[in-house]
């Protein structure tokens, strides 16, 4: 199967994806294809990891698997005529960089290459979706699969390069020598764990990784729980490719692709809303009588504002005892049934708010599980509350997909 310039265009690029499957639970409304590219990992284990994954999931079905032991650039994707040029064009290195680039990637040269190409169903949505994993160097490929700039991928994704996104020079001169950019970056680390069994936190390279910069200025999606993924890769060796190890990341955007989508506002649900702020401050403004605000208890201020009478609700509170799907993350259905749930209780002792403002708590491509229930919710009213520009970006009106 060939990877096409449309594909492209349509797709989550992730450079150094390794052995994880995160971008499937998270981004699947932004794009249909997913683009994951590596060197050194062998054809086998990759296979055996994703099956490994996928058997069973509860929200990603296998429908289709093909493997090709013989991938080459010049069949398996749609190149320009003129991709030699381009390649050989590709001066946006400093003599330092290209040094560092050629003993890092070298010797990848003499490796087999390999293309895993998977078909999939989202359980939960219906959405079909593409998987391509394949062995290239990240950055050549993408040169080659932009057409030197012409098309761009709805988002990049570099999570625990150690490079690309620590100090982010190399990625933006690589847009700067193409003239574009997708319009948004997902950026990760794995942070500094103090012990054995310890939460991963951020570290001074974290900081540096999780800040916007001089073009990826807009804090895009704050994601909801840890990204998970399987490797733990350290500076001075004693890597472990089969380690469970959870990263930190954060969506960002141009200044240019969050205007563009805050200029389109929320679809209209009658009764129900969605509203972009912060949700103390919405609630405090709007808010009457017994109202309630359902957050995450991290979300709960150490000095709380005035609510006037609000109920202040966690979702913690109310998913007590629920066993989900997932490990460590939390569906939209399963929140919001937990609510449903509360609000019959809240109607049976007549104590049913008039309002619930909440920020929705699921998976970041769930939107449309929030727009099935609010069609069928008729007790109280609803006003999820969101924070940045990509937030349910699936339930704005319609319109083209942003430039970078």
């Amino acid at each position: 199967m060939k990877i096409t310039a449309s594909d492209f265009a349509n797709s989550c690029y992730y450079i150094g994806a390794g052995k994880d499957i995160e971008p499937l639970l998270r981004f699947s409304h932004l794009c249909d294809t997913f683009l994951c590219v590596n060197l050194y990992m062998e054809c086998a284990d990759i296979q055996a990891y994703l099956r490994r994954c996928l058997d069973g999931h509860p929200l990603l079905e296998l429908l289709d698997e093909e493997i090709d032991l013989f991938f080459e650039e010049r069949t398996h994707l749609e190149l320009h005529r003129d991709y030699r040029r381009h390649l050989a064009g590709a001066s946006f290195l400093n003599e330092g960089e290209r040094e560092q680039y050629q003993r890092a990637f070298v010797p990848a040269h003499e490796q087999p290459q390999w293309m895993i190409t998977l078909q999939l169903r989202r359980r939960d949505t219906g959405r079909r979706i593409k998987l391509f994993y394949f062995t290239a160097e990240g950055l050549a490929a993408y040169i080659l699969l932009s057409h030197n700039g012409l098309h761009v991928p709805r988002l990049l994704v570099t999570v625990e390069t150690k490079k690309l996104e620590v100090d982010n020079s190399l990625m933006l001169d690589l847009f700067m020598h193409v003239g574009s950019r997708p319009p948004l970056w997902v950026k990760g680390f794995q942070g500094h764990r103090m012990g054995l069994g310890a939460r991963y936190e951020q570290d001074s390279t974290g900081i540096r990784v999780l800040q916007p910069d001089a073009v990826y200025r807009t804090v895009a999606m704050d994601l909801a729980f840890h990204w998970e993924a399987e490797g733990e890769f350290v500076l001075r060796g004693n890597h472990d490719l089969d380690a469970k190890t959870e990263r930190l990341c954060k969506v960002f955007a141009t200044e240019e692709g969050a205007a563009a989508v805050l200029g389109r506002p929320f679809r209209d649900f009658g009764r129900h809303r969605i509203v972009s702020g912060d949700v103390f401050d919405v609630a405090a403004k709007e808010g009457k009588g017994a109202d309630w605000l359902v957050v995450t208890s991290r979300m709960v201020p150490p000095n709380l504002p005035t609510l006037s009478k609000l109920r202040l609700v966690t979702w913690e509170s109310l998913m007590e005892g629920r066993p989900g799907r997932l490990t460590g993350k939390t569906c939209m259905d399963e929140s919001l049934e937990s609510l449903r749930v509360a609000l019959e209780a809240a109607a049976r002792t007549g104590t049913l708010p008039s309002e619930v403002f909440f920020v929705p708590l699921g998976l970041e491509d769930q939107g449309q599980v929030l727009e099935v229930f609010f069609q069928s919710h008729k007790l109280s009213s609803l006003c999820a509350v969101v924070r940045r520009a990509f937030d349910l970006y699936d339930l704005r009106c319609a319109g083209a997909f942003p430039e970078g």
